[in-house]
């Protein structure tokens, strides 16, 4: 019973949630007692009730994300609510995250599910009154596993007696996969690992077409199949060679060059006259890509192929030697999670030159490299909250090989180099809840510091360019800058109108073009002022998305180097729109082209640990030719050869560049790096 002028609790009860919230905790009140506040006489007032929306969920694991708001009833001093999880099936982080510990009456937070889940997962959401802690109010959220389903679609063929690899590749369910034959049977030398998917051996007998029934059984014993065909191909004849391109280059050597024919084997070498040709890669029995050595200006050579077998090849006066300098070499790289493909962009067709196996499997998510010490830096592993933590992989360019890999204790995401290759700029990655930007030495990977001022939330996105670096947070609506001299942020923008997504920058440095979430389009900032000049949205194609829909549809956006168009993604109707800057910054952006892919966006990368959809990227080659569409593989021929008479158009097609937004140019010229992208993103460079 309670009595006047007693503040004990009469009743102490607890209510659960069922499909919708609960109430709360009453207490005792008199004349001379309150719950939550005092109204005099001996009326007592209204206890704290807290309601949350919605009043339940169900979200995906990988990276699913639900909004949800705690309103406060009956609270005089307007405290807000703390937010706290609890869970059955998982604990920790592996509950999921949350966008804030606090939040005021009827503001959102978002919940983020964790990676994964062995079987739905209930998580309990708790908001508790800050002015009366024994008043909550909680909901209840499903975590579901994405659905298990195998992504590899092919074999690659192999030849007897040479090595063969190939991986099985799955997404979703529960970790870790089981891999069996349920049908069919293995070339005799080949073996199937069953906890990675991996065929590797050395065939010993030719298979014309082989088909096999591969299932993947998860950790909650759900499986699919997948029926695929292994070609096994017999010993080839003895090679041919049709044709080098190009067929002419500089006496000074140094020029990469295509050579077409048949049965060529894996380990051949390349003769120019009686020269070795360098950096030999067969690419296929029909291709291979080499740099020619230095001859003597005005003569023609034969270019000779040698197999590993004893079998030879030689195409007479097949190349000729001209006057003048050493040529540049112009190469796309490109990085699925574990590998490296590089692509030849002065050749026909952009042929594939070598891929390479790269310690990167555990997740790709950004890549730059500088010229100035022939080092690529990729930063691998965990973008931070669920993913977990990362580190970053440096690369010599000229001898294929690992230099070193640093582990952090925090996630990463997509950097960026000064142009003296000092120092690296990582932001946390766009799943941690921070606003830091490390600073990282280049030479050894260490950290040396943080940007100071730091208010772009879930970093994500970096441009370094003439001491200053651009930083763009996952979360934040706040585009801002910070100088390389004291690594302290100098400039902040007024609010986009939703978060900030890929940007590029003019070489002056007066505008910023930023996308940002839920917009096709782009908004420009200014760099003097800190305003939003223009808010630009695609005219004339739909917004609308019924599956795999991308959380920025612009996911992409590439000035070229002239400044005078801007390249901006549609992944959504699967297009590239181009806007005409040439007016300057002051000027309205125009569209001008659309540019319709042959290959869409939007399917899942396949060899990708996480964050798998194919919600593309751009980006400019160095001398405006070509723009790169990442997650489509399209390349498009922007038509400033011809002075922009002719418009855009796409000319060719990277096969693993449909399978990565992770790409950047790397030029060569006798040999040694030449021109590097410092930064994942094309900027302007002021050359008009």
């Amino acid at each position: 019973m309670c009595h006047s002028n007693v503040h004990p609790r009469c009743t102490l009860a607890t209510f659960f949630w069922a499909a919708t919230l609960v109430s709360f905790l009453p207490g005792c009140a008199t004349a001379n007692s309150s719950s939550g506040g005092s109204s005099g006489g001996n009326t007592p007032d209204p206890p704290i009730n807290i309601i949350i929306t919605p009043a339940g969920a169900s979200v995906q694991a990988g990276g699913g994300t639900q909004v949800f708001t705690a309103t406060v009833q009956n609270d005089e001093h307007n405290k807000g609510v703390t937010w706290s999880l609890l869970g059955s099936g998982c604990s920790g982080s592996a509950c999921g995250t949350l966008s804030a510990s606090s939040s005021a009456s009827g503001a959102p937070i978002t919940y983020t599910a964790p990676a994964s889940v062995p079987s739905p997962a209930t998580v309990t959401l708790t908001a508790t009154s800050a002015t009366n802690r024994i008043k909550a109010g909680s909901v209840i959220i499903t975590v579901t596993a994405p659905a298990l389903s195998i992504t590899t679609n092919s074999l690659p063929s192999g030849e007897v007696g040479v090595v063969y690899r190939a991986a099985l590749a799955a997404t979703g369910g529960a970790t870790p996969y089981t891999w069996s034959i349920t049908s069919g049977t293995l070339p005799a030398g080949l073996s199937l690992t069953a906890s990675t998917g991996a065929i590797t051996g050395t065939p010993r007998q030719s298979v014309a077409s082989s088909s096999l029934t591969f299932k993947v059984t998860d950790s909650a014993n759900r499986m699919r199949s997948v029926t695929l065909i292994l070609t096994i191909t017999a010993v080839p004849a003895s090679p041919t060679v049709t044709g080098a391109s190009p067929n002419t280059g500089p006496a000074d050597g140094g020029t990469a060059v295509t050579i077409s024919g048949s049965n060529f084997r894996k380990g051949a070498t390349v003769l120019f006259g009686m020269s070795d040709a360098t950096s030999v890669t067969v690419v296929s029995s029909s291709s291979i890509t080499a740099i020619t050595p230095a001859g003597a200006a005005g003569t023609k050579v034969n270019v000779t192929i040698n197999n590993t077998d004893g079998t030879t090849a030689t195409l007479a006066n097949a190349y000729a030697y001209t006057t003048g300098g050493a040529a540049t070499n112009h190469y796309e790289y490109v990085f699925t999670d574990g590998t490296l493909y590089v692509y030849n962009l002065d050749a026909a067709g952009f042929p594939l030159v070598k891929s390479k196996s790269i310690p990167t499997s555990s997740g790709t998510r950004g890549s730059v490299a500088c010229a100035g010490n022939s080092t690529l830096y990729i930063s691998i592993g965990g973008d931070g909250g669920p993913q977990g933590n990362g580190g970053l992989l440096a690369y010599d360019l000229l001898r294929d090989a690992v230099l070193w890999t640093q582990n952090y204790s925090h996630g990463i995401d997509s950097h960026a180099i000064t142009s003296d290759c000092s120092l690296i700029y990582m932001p946390d990655g766009e799943l941690a809840n921070s606003s830091t930007w490390y600073v990282v030495d280049a030479k050894t990977g260490n950290e040396t510091g943080r940007i100071a001022g730091s208010q772009a939330s879930h970093p994500h996105n970096t441009i370094v360019f003439n001491g200053h670096v651009y930083l763009g947070g996952r979360q934040s609506t706040l585009f801002q800058a910070a100088n390389v001299s004291d690594n302290t942020v100098y400039f902040t923008s007024s609010h986009a109108a939703d978060t900030i997504r890929p940007f590029t920058i003019n070489a002056e440095e007066t505008a910023a073009y930023i996308t940002e979430t839920n917009f096709l389009g782009f908004e420009q900032v200014d760099l003097q002022t800190g305003a939003i000049r223009f808010t630009v949205s695609v005219t004339g194609f739909s917004t609308s998305c019924s599956q795999n829909c991308p959380s920025a549809p612009s996911h992409g956006i590439s000035m070229s180097p002239d400044e005078k168009w801007l390249y901006v993604l549609d992944s959504i109707n699967g297009y590239v729109h181009v806007f005409d800057i040439s007016g300057g910054v002051n000027v309205q952006p125009m569209q001008k082209y659309n540019v319709k892919l042959e290959h869409s966006l939007l399917s899942n990368e396949s060899s990708c640990a996480y964050d798998c959809l194919g919600d593309g990227w751009l980006h400019h080659s160095f001398d405006g030719r070509y723009v790169f569409v990442g997650d489509s593989g399209d390349v498009i021929d922007t038509g400033i050869q011809s002075g922009y008479a002719n418009p855009p158009t796409v000319v060719g097609f990277l096969p693993q560049m449909k399978n990565s937004r992770k790409e950047i140019e790397i030029d060569f010229q006798n040999g040694i790096v030449s021109d590097a992208m410092t930064n994942r993103s094309s900027i302007g460079t002021g050359a008009r």
